[in-house]
């Protein structure tokens, strides 16, 4: 018994040290493998709400969207992690003037994990148009009569 144990034990040290170093060489092409399958990329496409902060007494005279779309590209796991989350990308208008304004939209500032590679915007523009609301006037308003009526 003791002479077939010696003889398996002699054929898996012959077995790991014959060819040692295209072992080697196997297993790093396996481990380089493994790596580029497991951070595979993968994309997504995620819609983000816009929330506009406006100066006092003035209102957006035209119509801009409250949301926007993003395609996303990164590892699973990052992908996974947006998408779990809910994002607003916040315009501060406070500061600007009446008018139109153009506004382009920054994903950086939604501080997505650095894996993440923002693929396209749309819209990446937004154009709103800022007017004074005008103070209302202090006389009642009256019903129309019609005085050809008799």
């Amino acid at each position: 018994m003791r002479f077939h144990m010696r003889s398996v034990k002699s054929f898996f040290i012959k077995a790991f040290i014959q060819n040692f170093s295209l072992k080697i060489i196997a297993a790093i092409i396996a481990l380089t493998l493994f790596i580029l399958v497991a951070g595979e990329s993968v994309q997504i496409s995620k819609r983000i709400k816009i929330e506009y902060s406006l100066p006092e007494k003035t209102i957006i005279a035209n119509e801009l969207p409250y949301e926007f779309e993003l395609v996303l590209s990164g590892s699973k796991t990052a992908i996974g992690f947006v998408s779990g989350q809910d994002y607003i990308y916040r315009v501060n208008l406070t500061n600007a003037q009446t008018g139109l304004s153009i506004i382009r939209i920054n994903p950086r500032e939604l501080n997505f994990p650095r894996e993440i590679i923002v693929l396209s915007i749309s819209p990446a523009t937004l154009y709103p148009r800022l007017e004074r609301v005008s103070e209302p006037s202090s006389k009642p308003l009256t019903p129309f009569k019609n005085k050809n009526k008799k």
